[in-house]
């Protein structure tokens, strides 16, 4: 499917640059600092440990304000600041998958490469995949998203970037058009 996400204000913070919000997270231990200088973010999807995020990186916060890491530059090309701590992402088409839909190429190369495990016996921890330096889980109903797909020189898929959204944050935060043929639609409509 294509999908964009919607224009709605987040809360983020650059990483080390002691905002308050960073304070409240490392009281609240969702953020630590690592004795190596790195940070460990506490996610939603994390198993075994937190995200690893560096100083520079953004820590943003979802629909339910769970923080997760955002490398510098992407978060530098895709947000605007509104407001001091207040940044509105700029929308762009993504492709998308979800389990009621048919195997697509992305997700049929990430199986393929052992990238991601899908395991249907455990629903609350259906996919499981290593991710921003640690294990990370989504249930069943979890939308993956493909931030970056790569192709080779013979037009062949060669790497794909991927997240997972919980499908109640997904359904805050982004529109979704199962249809593949509504991309230029979407584009027209969401990219002026």
């Amino acid at each position: 499917m294509v999908g964009y996400k919607k224009a709605i204000p987040a809360q983020a913070f650059c990483l080390g640059c002691g905002s308050v919000l960073e304070q409240d997270l490392r009281t609240a231990g969702m953020l630590k600092l690592l004795p190596d200088g790195r940070w460990e973010v506490l996610t939603r999807e994390a198993v075994t440990k937190g995200e690893i995020a560096e100083d520079g990186d953004y820590i943003k916060l979802d629909a339910d304000g769970m923080p997760y890491p955002v490398k510098a530059d992407y978060f530098t090309a895709n947000h605007v600041q509104q407001a001091d701590g207040l940044y509105l992402q700029k929308g762009r088409p993504l492709r998308m998958w979800c389990r009621d839909e048919e195997h697509c190429a992305e997700l049929q190369f990430l199986l393929a490469h052992d990238l991601l495990e899908y395991n249907p016996a455990r629903p609350e921890a259906a996919y499981r995949a290593f991710l921003f330096g640690t294990w990370q889980t989504a249930a069943a109903d979890a939308v993956i998203v493909f931030d970056a797909v790569r192709y080779n020189l013979d037009g062949e898929l060669d790497a794909v970037e991927f997240h997972f959204v919980a499908r109640d944050v997904f359904e805050k935060t982004y529109h979704y058009w199962p249809d593949p043929t509504q991309e230029d639609l979407l584009h027209e409509e969401y990219c002026r």
